[in-house]
């Protein structure tokens, strides 16, 4: 399948809210290029971890975020973008374009992911690299065209709240699950079942093949969905990440599969959004339990209690 390839130069001011537009666009996929992050890598990674010297640029270069559309889509989608960037120049400039086919599009972004480790227990492995886990709970992912290595800040954020749960023999539902990562870690913590949602056919593909790696398919419901449509509760926890503006129009029909006691776990949510999701969680029977932020995201667990 052939999609297209649009690089935008942006910097450390404006890739949050740059990102923010571009997830509410019909993207097949999304790599940044962030000088910074490499460096992180070879400063803080275990010592197994080798980061290509070409991949060390100077700190302070240019962020480059290169965007997938499904070529079928380009002509409705680009011109979006296109006036997007042309009403807030302030956020980027287009500096590419070229269109490359879905096997090239997984290579590309390769060099970029390495193992790492994420809170205090778990350890992502891509598929393709070797790893001394130390310790920790191994997640091997291959996201492919679906969102969700582990390298962003809101798929990090859930990861680090999902260690706080207890998942033994739990009921999850994961909205939006893209490469199936989240869905995988409540498996490998313990959860029973979990019901595994996307609107996408690539993100159930790539959860179903994914699940398959980790060994824990036979827990992994994949199956495309519209948020809760047809989800079987009660589910001890609800966990997803995706845009704000989606899970407030989650929350109201949350209480249709939970019970009282069940948690949830919400990221997406760019700071600026935090309180209004706060806001609705608690207007419709939850405690807030933890938010967090990360690099201008934020995540929100809380129980249900009435």
């Amino acid at each position: 399948m052939p999609y297209r390839e649009i690089t935008i130069k942006t910097d450390d001011a404006h890739i949050e809210e740059l990102q923010g537009f571009l997830y509410t666009m019909p993207i097949g996929g999304l790599v940044i290029d962030d000088p910074k992050d490499a460096w992180e890598v070879k400063d803080t990674a275990p010592y197994w971890v080798v980061v290509e010297d070409d991949l060390l640029r100077e700190k302070d270069a240019p962020i480059y975020v290169r965007v997938f559309i499904d070529e079928v889509q380009v002509d409705e989608e680009k011109p979006r973008l296109d006036a997007f960037l042309k009403e807030n120049p302030h956020m980027g400039s287009q500096v590419a374009q070229q269109t490359v086919d879905e096997d090239s599009w997984a290579d590309s972004w390769k060099k970029f992911f390495k193992p790492l480790p994420i809170g205090e227990k778990l350890l992502i492995r891509p598929t393709w690299e070797e790893v001394d886990p130390q310790g920790r709970v191994v997640l091997s992912i291959d996201p492919g065209m679906a969102f969700g290595s582990g390298t962003h800040e809101t798929t990090q954020l859930c990861l680090e709240r999902l260690e706080k749960v207890d998942l033994q023999d739990a009921e999850v539902a994961d909205i939006g699950c893209g490469s199936g990562i989240l869905s995988i870690a409540t498996a490998l913590y313990g959860a029973k079942h979990i019901q595994a949602i996307d609107i996408e056919p690539m993100s159930i593909r790539m959860t179903n093949e994914n699940a398959e790696e980790n060994g824990v398919a036979e827990k992994i419901d994949a199956r495309l969905g519209d948020l809760l449509d047809g989800v079987k509760g009660p589910v001890k926890l609800i966990v997803s990440n995706i845009l704000a503006e989606i899970l407030l129009t989650m929350i109201p029909t949350m209480k249709d599969v939970t019970e009282v006691g069940s948690e949830i776990i919400f990221s997406g949510i760019i700071v600026e959004k935090e309180q209004e999701v706060v806001d609705s969680l608690k207007a419709h029977g939850y405690d807030i339990l933890y938010t967090g932020q990360d690099g201008g995201w934020s995540v929100v667990h809380a129980k249900r209690v009435q």
